[in-house]
């Protein structure tokens, strides 16, 4: 398992919330689920992170920028998965 997906994991595990540079600029997103994925080797680590964002629209898939502390700046790749009322879930996945 490589050191910085340790790192992230740890991380993302322990925090509930991060900031994500959206077009309309940064707004505040919630850690609602992080978990392990199964890898085909034990040096590699893949994990999932959803997080929820409350907006009026849904952002399409694609690249943005989150800000965690203790790390520079992560560009990532974020899905939409689910939209409940005013909010909206994005998987992004480490592997």
């Amino acid at each position: 398992m490589s050191k910085i997906h340790q790192q992230l994991f740890s991380e993302f595990s322990n925090i509930k919330n991060i900031k994500v540079q959206l077009d309309s600029g940064a707004v505040d997103a919630v850690v609602d689920e992080v978990k392990e994925m199964n890898s085909y080797t034990e040096e590699k680590m893949s994990f999932s992170v959803v997080i929820k964002i409350d907006e009026e629209t849904i952002q399409e898939q694609g690249v943005y920028q989150i800000d965690l502390e203790g790390f520079d700046s992560l560009h990532v790749f974020m899905v939409p998965i689910n939209r409940i009322q005013n909010s909206s879930f994005y998987e992004i996945v480490f592997n």
